[in-house]
């Protein structure tokens, strides 16, 4: 979903939060085109399959971005997961009224889980968890963004 009705672009000093979408989890991000860089933000849980809308909507009161990152895995995904996806995608807009955008998510949890086990092999941290992995995830998909942008913008 590219919000195509808004085509403003983002300042590189606005903040925006990512999201990992999962049916049990969804991972979160924060970060500014200024840095290019992503921070994890909270792994939130679904309730009976359903996004955590409180909790997002005090992601979005706390932060104030400016946009909406989601990650789109592969299209080959489960069918259930893609149509929550696709749903998920549509309330954000409707709720939060900013513009959302998607961006291919291939692989970002496995790139999640090395970074982390690196970092536990190094003594750096202890167990990984799953809610590790989600919210490392979202950083990375929006990296992912940032570096669309920047290439755009050449």
């Amino acid at each position: 979903m590219n919000d195509d009705s808004n085509t403003r672009t983002a300042s590189i000093s606005e903040h925006i939060i990512a999201f990992d979408f999962g049916l049990k989890y969804i991972g979160s991000a924060i970060g500014t085109l200024q840095t290019g860089l992503a921070q994890p933000l909270q792994t939130l849980r679904c309730k009976s399959g359903q996004p955590d809308w409180i909790e997002i909507g005090k992601l979005i009161q706390t932060w104030h971005p400016s946009r909406l990152i989601v990650g789109r895995p592969e299209p080959n995904s489960p069918a259930e997961l893609l149509k929550n996806l696709d749903s998920f995608l549509v309330q954000l807009q409707q709720r939060f009224h900013l513009p959302v955008e998607q961006i291919s998510e291939y692989l970002s949890s496995s790139e999640a889980y090395h970074q982390l086990k690196t970092k536990r092999e190094a003594g750096e941290r202890g167990k990984i968890a799953r809610a590790d992995i989600d919210k490392v995830a979202a950083a990375f998909i929006l990296e992912s963004w940032f570096l669309t942008q920047t290439e755009t913008n050449k």
